[in-house]
Parts: C-alpha cells; sequence; structure tokens
C-alpha cells in the first residue's frame, strides 16, 4: 500500500493506453501483500484519480523513485506527489 504501480499495457482499454494513465496509487487489498492469498488490488489512478481495483498479475511493478519524479514533471496528475505518502523502497 501506499505505492505507486505501473499497470500492464495490455490491461487498459485502448483509449488509455498511455503513459499517464498507467500510474496508480495502491490503497489497499490483499493483493498488496506478497504472502497473501488475495489478489485483489485496490488502486487510485494518478492522473485522473478514478478508483478501481485490479488483480496482482495485472501490473508491471512498482515505479522506480527517479521514473516518479521524472514523471511528475511531465503529466499534471489529480493526485500529486504530496499525496502519495510512502514511496520509499520503490523497485523496478
Amino acid at each position: 500500500m501506499g505505492k505507486i504501480l505501473v499497470m500492464n499495457f495490455d490491461v487498459l482499454k485502448p483509449e488509455y493506453r498511455s503513459r499517464p494513465y498507467q500510474l496508480w496509487l495502491a490503497t489497499g487489498g490483499f493483493g498488496c501483500s506478497p504472502t497473501a492469498r488475495g489478489r485483489r488490488v485496490f488502486a487510485t489512478n494518478l492522473f485522473d484519480g478514478e478508483q478501481s481495483s485490479f488483480y496482482r498479475q495485472d501490473f508491471a511493478g512498482i515505479l522506480k523513485k527517479d521514473a516518479w519524479e521524472e514523471v511528475q514533471e511531465q503529466y499534471d496528475f489529480a493526485i500529486s506527489g504530496r499525496n502519495v505518502t510512502d514511496r520509499s523502497g520503490m523497485e523496478p
């Protein structure tokens, strides 16, 4: 929870297959824990603020901190960096 996840390109509808729509903030669900049996991840899209749930395998991984800083400069996100509480330990 609290990490920025990168959505797999194939999961998105064709009209949403662009870089800003691939970034989601994990907000909960058993899929956030690697040892849990559940696979559902609840997340909020950083670009338009839409809340939804997906399976753990729908995400490519966790966004790196330096990549987040680069992307944040390029796009106007509905959820800003100050709303992302835990950005430490971001991995590929």
